[in-house]
């Protein structure tokens, strides 16, 4: 897609960047004096300095690698991407450059035009301009390649907008990027197609934001990646959305974690699915936190094996009520 729009132009990257591609055809003894391109990608134009050592107006004193000094007033700090310009032809290097503002005027062909690797350098503030209809045109490779820094910037509306099948692309450290207001747009589809591997970057920030039907799509691969810190913010009125097939699933560290108040909320289908595997994790207050009717909803040998992890002295600091439920045969 062709386009024209008008970016701001960081001398700092995009010019480095494009001046150590200069082949030079001779060594050069002295410095150059060299003028910024006007459209990205292009090379900047070269001269040799004056025999002060100084150069002409619009010029800049520099090397075949670098630009040396601070800029005079008056210094080009824009470029114009003039009209039929190829975006697919914007650089990484050329990319932090891009002024955000001109975002918000990208159609969906635009958008596809931008090479996967370009995006590693895409800022949240760019991001945040992008029309949502124009946002669903990101494909799966665009989404991996995105710089994980510039998920903070995405809305609600641009996360509702995307196709359930670039989701497998997000990332952990892109995940953990996300503001809590676009987890909480995160339909239970899109979670879904989520690699088990992005789990690992929700942070206990991030976990509440999840709504109770896309905490239902949570699955036992996913969930086994949650870092417990996380696990241990959940609100206790949405555990009870977690699968059986995920509760059976919980690790050691993860049962550690949680308080009382979510051990609390668990239905008795989902104490029901607990393995005896993970007995050693649980806690006194943990089990005191149940009812009589719940503690006996426990598999026999789930509550053999926590009696055998029981110290008496953690025995003696359950309700007796709950300790002879617990020992109920």
């Amino acid at each position: 897609m062709k386009s024209h729009i008008v970016t701001r132009f960081s001398l700092g990257v995009g010019i480095i960047g494009v001046v150590a591609g200069l082949a030079l055809s001779a060594p050069i003894a002295s410095a150059l004096c060299i003028r910024p391109p006007t459209v990205p990608g292009s090379p900047p134009n070269t001269i040799a300095n004056n025999s002060d050592g100084s150069c002409p107006a619009g010029y800049y004193v520099g090397t075949s690698n670098t630009i040396n000094g601070t800029l005079p007033p008056g210094a080009p700090t824009s470029f114009t991407i003039p009209p039929g310009y190829d975006l697919s032809k914007i650089s990484g290097s050329d990319f932090p450059g891009l002024d955000p503002g001109m975002f918000s005027s990208f159609k969906p062909a635009d958008i596809k035009d931008f090479k996967p690797s370009a995006l590693t350098t895409m800022l949240a503030t760019q991001l945040e301009n992008i029309d949502p209809k124009s946002f669903a045109s990101f494909s799966a490779s665009q989404i991996a390649a995105m710089a994980p820094t510039a998920m903070a910037g995405m809305t609600p509306e641009q996360m509702k907008s995307l196709s359930s099948t670039v989701m497998v692309s997000f990332t952990a450290d892109q995940m953990k990027n996300l503001d809590v207001s676009a987890i909480a747009a995160m339909s239970a589809t899109q979670l879904g197609k989520l690699k088990s591997t992005a789990f690992a970057g929700i942070t206990p920030e991030q976990i509440d934001g999840f709504t109770k039907k896309a905490i239902a799509a949570f699955n036992a691969s996913q969930f086994a990646k949650l870092d417990p810190s996380a696990l241990a913010e959940l609100d206790p009125s949405k555990i009870t959305a977690l699968a059986t097939k995920v509760i059976g699933a919980l690790k050691d560290n993860q049962v550690s974690a949680m308080t009382p108040d979510q051990f609390a909320a668990f239905t008795l289908n989902q104490l029901k699915s607990l393995k005896p595997a993970i007995a050693d994790s649980v806690t006194p207050d943990q089990i005191d936190a149940l009812t009589v009717k719940e503690v006996k909803s426990l598999t026999p040998a789930f509550r053999k094996a926590v009696l055998k992890e029981f110290t008496n002295e953690e025995e003696s600091e359950l309700a007796s009520k709950i300790l002879k439920a617990l020992k109920t045969k």
